[in-house]
């Protein structure tokens, strides 16, 4: 098995769970300086995000991607 690299955006708000999901899975990463894209119809509407490049092997990432459903699915309700 290789290790592959992933890459996830992630809003600045939910950067702090993302990283404890990474570090409980124990996958490696490197994260961006926080970033900003702001709306062209609404200048007032601002979006700030952090890129992870996200190194592991298959079976860590489908950990990570079970973990992250059960997150969004959970914000959802």
């Amino acid at each position: 098995m290789f290790t592959k690299k992933y890459e996830f955006t992630v809003e600045t708000h939910q950067v702090i769970d993302f990283v404890r999901l990474l570090g409980r899975i124990g996958l490696k990463f490197d994260m961006s300086d926080e970033r900003c894209t702001v709306d062209n119809l609404d200048p007032a509407k601002k979006f700030r995000y952090r890129t992870f490049n996200v190194y592991g092997k298959k079976n860590e990432m489908v950990k990570l991607f079970d973990a992250l459903n059960i997150v969004v699915t959970y914000h959802k309700h």
